[in-house]
């Protein structure tokens, strides 16, 4: 029996950019979007286990950082180990997976001492638009606290998912 032959001439249309935008993740719970636009950090206080001023309260102050570009928070002034801060700091996203959080303590007469980091997965605030979650804080491999943030995630008019 003869098997059939196939068509050695038919041409092939190849993909070169493949958009997976809305590919779901086998661990996420639903499709994963990631576009242009900004994420909104509002840090709204922390829990750390130690002080680590001898003489006055820790003054601290967050930078975070998305790809190359970064920002910080004012400073939360002779807060300790409760800090509190007021105010949002914003950077531009573009497909970034993860924010990096560094806390830092601003000492006026030696250097600015971290005491504090976090990589925060990006994933959560990208879907739902909007997250307001506790993370923990290390140092050197070790616990040194928490810190409650709430994350906003503002898509660009052109950039944002629409439904089908």
């Amino acid at each position: 029996m003869d098997s059939p032959s196939l068509p050695t001439d038919v041409p092939v249309n190849l993909v070169t950019r493949l958009d997976i935008s809305g590919v779901k993740d086998s661990q996420s719970q639903g499709p994963v979007f990631r576009g242009k636009g900004k994420i909104v950090f509002r840090p709204l206080e922390a829990k750390f286990l130690e002080d680590r001023e001898i003489i006055r309260r820790m003054d601290l102050y967050c930078r975070f950082k998305i790809g190359f570009r970064s920002t910080k928070t004012s400073i939360a002034d002779q807060d300790g180990v409760i800090p509190r801060w007021r105010d949002a700091v914003s950077i531009k996203v573009k497909d970034q997976e993860f924010a990096k959080l560094i806390i830092k303590d601003r000492n006026r007469l030696s250097f600015t001492d971290k005491v504090g980091k976090v990589r925060i997965p990006l994933d959560e605030v990208y879907n739902k638009g909007k997250v307001k979650k506790w993370y923990s804080l290390y140092t050197n491999k070790q616990n040194s606290g928490d810190i409650l943030i709430e994350l906003e995630y503002i898509p660009k008019e052109s950039d944002s998912p629409t439904s089908v």
